[in-house]
């Protein structure tokens, strides 16, 4: 069975330094080491010494300009809990609270990433939903444009009629078009029945 990832996005001061560092203390054993690229993200795998069935994969992800730890695998409650106590990383109410307050639609747009990125997907939460229904409905497009993003991070299903909205209503063509590419996504990756 195939349990969703966790990703815990991590705050400016969780340096790729201090996340090694970290790694080096609780000696995690290094999995794999992907270099990345201007259109592949930078990643670390470690898997705990302890835990054979749980993946930690260190994040720098140029799509969506974030850093984050993705858990892959079982077991990962423990881990969870060791890398928070360790490192600096972003909690829903602060999502919650960035997503309601930005000030620009540039702070809107990258709090609407970060917040899909930290989206778990299997698990539905209404309140932060509420919010990408907002920005959705945001006079500017680049806005409405990360939504269609956040969407295939959090691949709720309940994106499935904002995104049909946004595919269908949009007044940008390039909204239209990714709001088209997301839907197509999710459904054949994320929403497949069975």
């Amino acid at each position: 069975m195939f349990v969703s990832p966790i990703r815990l996005v991590l705050k400016d001061e969780a340096s790729r330094e201090k996340v090694t560092s970290f790694v080096w203390k609780v000696r995690w054993i290094l999995h794999d080491f992907k270099p990345g690229s201007d259109q592949e993200p930078y990643e670390y795998i470690w898997y705990p010494w302890d835990r054979k069935k749980t993946f930690i994969h260190y994040v720098e992800d140029p799509w969506v300009g974030a850093r984050y730890i993705a858990l892959m695998g079982e077991d990962r409650e423990p881990v969870i809990e060791q890398i928070r106590a360790a490192l600096p990383t972003y909690g829903r109410e602060e999502f919650l609270l960035h997503l309601k307050e930005a000030k620009s639609p540039e702070e809107l747009a990258r709090w609407v990433d970060l917040a899909g990125v930290a989206a778990v997907p299997d698990t539905f939460d209404p309140e932060v939903f509420a919010r990408f229904q907002a920005a959705a409905h945001h006079p500017d497009p680049n806005v409405r444009a990360e939504v269609t993003r956040a969407s295939v991070f959090a691949a709720w299903r309940e994106f499935k009629g904002l995104l049909e909205e946004l595919r269908t209503q949009d007044p940008e063509e390039e909204v239209r078009r990714r709001a088209d590419i997301a839907l197509q996504a999710l459904m054949s990756n994320n929403w497949q029945e069975g």
